[in-house]
């Protein structure tokens, strides 16, 4: 789990909390999975940052994101 400073740590809380809300009001199965695809994306490109420079993240990363 990358450490998240006082710069990410909003940027963290914003996505897990519109990801909650969005599986709060959505009905399909298929946005949900979009959503986990998605914040999971995310937090694939943190891990990578937090061990690399911006150079160093591959690119299918920020493709898949």
């Amino acid at each position: 789990m990358p450490f998240f400073d006082e710069t990410g740590r909003p940027y963290k809380e914003a996505l897990e909390a519109d990801f909650t809300s969005m599986r709060l009001v959505t009905q399909r199965p298929e946005t949900v999975r979009a959503g986990v695809s998605f914040v999971n994306s995310a937090r694939e490109v943190a891990a990578a940052r937090a061990t690399a420079s911006h150079a160093g993240i591959p690119s299918e990363a920020f493709e898949r994101l």
